[in-house]
């Protein structure tokens, strides 16, 4: 929810959407059940930073347009950012955080 918040009114983005709710059988282990996943799309690029919770993804962060791997869950639901923006306030003190380190971080001021 901070990545999308940061990408919309940091840097413009406009209609990101979280891509929730969508469940899938781990492959490598069938005997694990279903797991849940959350992730962000712009467009047809998909902006995953936490896929590598799974077994079968080693990269830390996922950039692409290449839908086979999260096309794998099901019952996926679509949310555009007006609809997560309240869901981040609670996190408004890490965010304006995040926000002074990342801009020390360019050089500038905070």
């Amino acid at each position: 929810m901070l990545l999308m918040k940061y990408l919309v009114e940091e840097h413009g983005f406009n209609e990101v959407e979280g891509i929730a709710n969508g469940m899938r059988i781990d492959p490598r282990d069938a005997d694990k059940g279903w797991g849940s996943h959350f992730w962000l799309e712009h467009g047809t690029t998909i902006i995953d930073i936490t896929a590598d919770q799974f077994d079968d993804i080693t990269s830390p962060v996922i950039v692409t347009t290449n839908r086979d791997w999260h096309d794998q869950f099901i019952g996926q639901k679509r949310f555009p950012y007006a609809e997560f923006r309240d869901l981040a306030e609670p996190h408004h003190m890490e965010y304006e955080l995040l926000l002074k380190i990342l801009r020390r971080s360019q050089g500038s001021p905070s």
